[in-house]
C-alpha cells in the first residue's frame, strides 16, 4: 500500500488539495447515511447548506431524478433496501458542487454487495472512473476485466460490467489454464462453495477460477461475447436452462451418477433424453420463520389474519412474490398448479384463465391487506430479502417471514444460533400443506470440454455414507439441501414431494 508520493488525477496533482476539492467521491460500505436525517437532508449536506436554498433544492431534485430516488426523499435510511441506500449515497456524491471525476466504492464483508452502486455510477455518468475497494476479492470478482488483470486500473464500461470474467485463481496449479466457474452467490455462500472447490483442486491438481456473477448470470450466459462464457455455470432458474440462447451453449451431461427420477426430469428437455445439468443444491420454499418460543402458526390460509406490521416481505426481490403466489396457489388449487407447472413438460397456459387463479390471488391479497398499512406496504415493496430477515430476527419490527431454508445462515449471522423456528406454509381447508421446491443446477458449457463435465459430475455426486468433506459440513450446518443427504441441523428438513 502506498504511504507517500504525489496523487494525480487526469494529469494534475491533487495531493495538497482539500478533500472537497479533489474531485473524488466516496460511497462507503453500507452507504454511510446519517440515520436521523431524511434522504433529502442527507443530500442537502453534500449539496452545501451554505449555498442558496434554491440552488440546493434544484441540485437535489435533479440528482433524485437522475438516480430515480424521487420517491424516497422523505424516507429515512432504515426504511430503504440496501441497493436503495447505495443509490442515495451515490446521489449524495454527485450532489457536490464540484463535479467528481472518480467514484470510490467501498465493499466490505458483512455489508450487502456493491454491484448496484457500480452500475448506478456508470448509468449516471458513463465517463466516471469507478474504483472498487474490497476486503474480499471474491465478492466483486465479476466486476473485474480479464484484460485489466495485472495492469493499471482502467475505466469500467457497462459492457465490461455485464460480460467480464475475472482472473481470481485457486492457487497452486500454475501452467494450466483455470476452469472458469460462474455462480450467483456472494458472501458466506460463496466462501462455503470455495471450500468445496478446494478439495477438487487438491485431488486433481486442476486450477479453478470461481467468481460470482450475481444477478448478471443471465446476461453473462446469453451475451454475444462467447469468449467470456464460463466453462461451468451454476444456474438458479430452470427457465434459464431452457433459454433458446443458453441451451445450445450447454454440453449435455454424460457419465456420473444417476439423479433421482423427479429431479432428473426437471433438467431434461421435453422429448429429449439429454440431461442438461445436475442438481447441486435444492431449496424448500414452503417455510415460514418465527422467533424461538413464539407461536404464530395459523391453522389454515383462510384463518391467517396477521396484524399490521407482523409480517415481513422482501418484495423488492421478485422471486419472493413468486414464491408466495406459488405456495398459495398450490395450497388452494393443486390441480391448477400442476397444470401450470408440470415437472416433465411445458405447462398449459390456458390454466391461467381458470377461476381458481383469480381466487388464489384474491386470497393472497386478503392476507397481505391485513398485514400492512399503506406505509408498511410501500416499504415492503422496496425491501430486499435479506432486510426482511433482519426485520424479524435483528430489528424485531416484524414477527414472521416466509422464506426458504437458505434463510437460516442469514438468521444465524445476524440473530445468533437457536433463535429461529419454522412451520410449514399453511394449508387450505383439508388439503395437504403446499411444498414448493427450487434449487441450483450445475451445467457444463460447451467451451469447457470434458474437464467441465468431469467437474460437474464430481461436484454434484452423492457422498458415501460416513464421508465427510466441506459439502457435508455445509449441509449439516444448515442452509444447504441436497437430494442425497438429510441435514442434521434441527431447523432443516429435506423437502419430500407428495
Amino acid at each position: 500500500m502506498p504511504v507517500g508520493g504525489p496523487i494525480r488525477l487526469g494529469g494534475q496533482e491533487i495531493t495538497m488539495r482539500l478533500p472537497a476539492e479533489r474531485e473524488i467521491g466516496l460511497v462507503p460500505a453500507g452507504a454511510g447515511l446519517l440515520p436521523h436525517l431524511t434522504v433529502e437532508r442527507n443530500l442537502a449536506l453534500a449539496a452545501r447548506d451554505d449555498l442558496a436554498p434554491s440552488f440546493v433544492q434544484g441540485r437535489i431534485a435533479f440528482m433524485a431524478r437522475r438516480m430515480d430516488i424521487q420517491g424516497f426523499l422523505r424516507s429515512r435510511p432504515h426504511e430503504l433496501a440496501h441497493d436503495e441506500r447505495l443509490s442515495v449515497a451515490l446521489a449524495r456524491v454527485l450532489c457536490r458542487p464540484l463535479p467528481v471525476k472518480v467514484v470510490v466504492i467501498e465493499d466490505r464483508t458483512g455489508c450487502g454487495p456493491c454491484h448496484g452502486a457500480v452500475s448506478g455510477a456508470l448509468g449516471a455518468d458513463p465517463g466516471l472512473a469507478v474504483l472498487v475497494v474490497t476486503d474480499d476479492g471474491t465478492r466483486v470478482a465479476s466486476l473485474a476485466s480479464p484484460r485489466a488483470s495485472g495492469r493499471s486500473p482502467m475505466p469500467i464500461s457497462r459492457r465490461v460490467l455485464l460480460a467480464a470474467v475475472p482472473a481470481v485463481l485457486v492457487a497452486g496449479c500454475a501452467g494450466q489454464p483455470p476452469l472458469r466457474v460462474a455462480v450467483v452467490w456472494s458472501g458466506e455462500e460463496l466462501r462455503r462453495f470455495l471450500r468445496v472447490v478446494d478439495a477438487y483442486v487438491a485431488a486433481f491438481r486442476r486450477p479453478v477460477s470461481v467468481y460470482s456473477a450475481g444477478d448478471n448470470i443471465s446476461a453473462l450466459l446469453r451475451g454475444p461475447a462467447e469468449d467470456v462464457i464460463p466453462d461451468v455455470a451454476v444456474i438458479p432458474r430452470l427457465g434459464l436452462l431452457f433459454d433458446p440462447v443458453v441451451r445450445p451453449r450447454i454440453r449435455p451431461r454424460t457419465g456420473g451418477h444417476a439423479q433421482p427420477e423427479f429431479w432428473r426430469r426437471l433438467v431434461t428437455p421435453r422429448g429429449s433424453g439429454e440431461e442438461l445439468g445436475a442438481w447441486f443444491k435444492i431449496a424448500n420454499k414452503s417455510l415460514v420463520w418465527q422467533r424461538t418460543g413464539e407461536q404464530w402458526a395459523p391453522a389454515s390460509l383462510t384463518s391467517w389474519q396477521p396484524r399490521p406490521g407482523s409480517l415481513a416481505i422482501g418484495a423488492a426481490d421478485g422471486w419472493v412474490l413468486s414464491d408466495w403466489f406459488e405456495n398459495v396457489l398450490l395450497a388452494y388449487a393443486p390441480e391448477v398448479y400442476d397444470g401450470l407447472f408440470p415437472p416433465a413438460e411445458r405447462g398449459n397456459q390456458a390454466w391461467w384463465g381458470v377461476a381458481q387463479v383469480t381466487e388464489a390471488l384474491t386470497l393472497l391479497a386478503t392476507i397481505w391487506r391485513e398485514a400492512f398499512t399503506h406505509d408498511q406496504g410501500r416499504r415492503a415493496l422496496t425491501m430486499q430479502f435479506h432486510d426482511s430477515i433482519l426485520d424479524v430476527f435483528s430489528y424485531r419490527t416484524a414477527d414472521v417471514v416466509a422464506a426458504p431454508d437458505f434463510a437460516l445462515p442469514v438468521i444465524e449471522l445476524y440473530g445468533g444460533r437457536d433463535v429461529a423456528r419454522h412451520f410449514p406454509f399453511p394449508r387450505h381447508g383439508d388439503k395437504p400443506p403446499p411444498l414448493v421446491v427450487g434449487g441450483d443446477v450445475a451445467v457444463a458449457m460447451r467451451g469447457g470440454g470434458q474437464d467441465a463435465l468431469d467437474f460437474v459430475n464430481w461436484l454434484t455426486r452423492p457422498r458415501a455414507a460416513g464421508e465427510r468433506d466441506a459439502l457435508t459440513d455445509w449441509v449439516d450446518e444448515g442452509g444447504f439441501l441436497t437430494p442425497y443427504r438429510a441435514p442434521s441441523h434441527p431447523c432443516c428438513a429435506r423437502p419430500r414431494r407428495r
